[in-house]
């Protein structure tokens, strides 16, 4: 799971990843540090967000090491509602919305 955000709280991102799934959070902390140590086995990579390490991640996602939960694939001019729809839980799954140009 991608966090490009990091507003998503650990234990909500647990629940939302498969046994073995993985959790990448762009704004890493000694605190999130700490709690994924402590939360059984994890893999730490402190890394300034810049496109080489966007471009990495990107990688691993098209190699399927890292695949991203996506809810919804939908136009520009269907956004709002979307979005809408996702933040009420509407959508009858999980995940990312994709928004695509017209």
């Amino acid at each position: 799971m991608l966090d490009t955000a990091d507003t998503l709280p650990g234990s909500t991102a647990r629940t939302l990843i498969k046994k073995g799934g993985r959790i990448v959070g762009l704004h890493p902390s000694p605190a999130k540090l700490l709690r994924s140590v402590l939360l059984g086995p994890s893999h730490a990579l402190i890394a300034r967000p810049v496109t080489e390490d966007l471009e990495t991640v990107a990688q691993a996602a098209a190699q399927g090491r890292l695949r991203p939960q996506i809810a919804d694939v939908v136009p520009l001019s269907e956004a709002v509602q979307a979005l809408t729809a996702l933040e009420r839980n509407q959508l009858g799954k999980r995940g990312k919305l994709v928004i695509t140009p017209e």
